[in-house]
This record gives structure tokens, C-alpha cells and sequence, in this order.
């Protein structure tokens, strides 16, 4: 860690994604079959034969998709699923004066990813959320703001939270709020002089 800067928490977030983008989903089985979205240029023909024999068409398949496609975006409609938001902050502080006193913090957040299914899997969910705190710590790195010690503390303990246990039961998206959790760097006092919200 540089002498001056420090990181004073690191706090993960699931939250809900309020504007997501569900257009992938509006998708005809000709949009599957041929479309500019097609899916089927990255598929072997080794596949496709499978396909073929089991539903008798690539275009059978394409509108199995597309069926799927409709019911899921349904789904989002009636607010039985919606889609998060996963990030990580980091509150770094630095001295306002030299010695002791109070000090200044700033806010870092990792890239962060949107469009999650809120029916992801827990163990996907955790290895989403690790990314983000991987994306973290490079991005503080670029600005000298350096402490392995604290971000494998962060990992170990974040690997056991559930932050999934909430997202179990989505027929009540109501009840769907903002999720965090905080991870304070614990070899430092606290000397901050307010400013620090965590």
C-alpha cells in the first residue's frame, strides 16, 4: 500500500437493474433462424445434424427458442424475474494535512455488469461478483492504490455470505431492494471525520 492512500472498505452490490435492456428476448424464430442475431453461425454442423434429427428442422429449433424467448420476457413483464446490477466500491481516504486528522475519502467502483437474470445460479452470482472485485483492485492499482492483504480478505469472507439467499423467491419483487455488503479494512482505526457514509 502507498503511504498516503489506503483503502478503508471495499462494499459488493447486488442490486436490481431498472432500465435493462430485454430486447434480445423480442425475438422471432426467424430472427433465430436467419436474423443479424442468428445463432446458429457459431454452431458445428456435427450439432445441427443432432438437432435435425431430434425436432426435424433448424427452423423447428429456432421457434422452440423463440417460444422460450416470449415466456421469459413475459416473465419479466409480470415482475416474476427482473434483471441486477453487480458492482464493487472502494472507499480510499488520504490525509487532509500531514500527521494525524481527519481525511479525505473518495469512491472507487469497479466497470460493473448489468443484464444479470436475478434467477442465476448462486455459485454463477459469486463468480460474477468476484470478477468485479478482480476489476477492482486493477483499477485501483492504476492509481498506486495498492493492498493484496485486504482484497484476499475481501474474497475469503465474501465467498462464504450468501448473497443469493435473497434471490431465492422472486414472486414478490416488491420486496426485491437494494443488497450489500461492506468490508471494512479493520488494521486501520477509523480517523475519518464523518465523510465516510460506510
Amino acid at each position: 500500500m502507498t503511504t498516503n492512500l489506503r483503502i478503508d472498505s471495499i462494499t459488493l452490490y447486488v442490486v436490481e437493474d431498472e432500465n435493462p435492456d430485454l430486447s434480445y428476448l423480442d425475438q422471432t424464430a426467424e430472427d433465430h433462424y436467419s436474423g443479424d442475431n442468428s445463432i446458429w453461425e457459431d454452431v458445428s454442423e456435427e450439432d445441427k445434424a443432432k438437432l435435425i434429427a431430434k425436432f426435424g428442422s433448424i427452423y423447428a429449433v429456432s421457434e422452440i427458442f423463440a417460444r422460450i424467448d416470449q415466456a421469459r420476457l413475459k416473465e419479466y413483464i409480470a415482475g416474476e424475474l427482473a434483471t441486477l446490477g453487480l458492482f464493487a466500491e472502494a472507499k480510499v481516504s488520504q490525509p487532509i494535512m500531514s500527521g494525524a486528522g481527519p481525511r479525505r475519502v473518495d469512491t472507487f467502483n469497479s466497470s460493473g455488469l448489468w443484464g444479470v437474470a436475478s434467477d442465476l445460479g448462486a455459485d454463477d452470482l459469486w463468480a460474477e461478483l468476484k470478477e468485479q472485485i478482480w476489476d477492482l483492485k486493477r483499477h485501483l492499482e492504476r492509481f498506486g492504490v495498492l493492498d493484496d492483504i485486504f482484497f484476499k480478505e475481501v474474497l475469503d469472507a465474501a465467498e462464504s455470505f450468501d448473497f443469493h439467499a435473497r434471490h431465492v423467491d422472486n414472486t414478490h419483487l416488491s420486496t426485491f431492494l437494494l443488497q450489500s455488503q461492506v468490508f471494512h479494512n479493520h488494521r486501520f482505526a477509523v480517523e475519518n471525520d464523518g465523510s465516510d457514509n460506510n
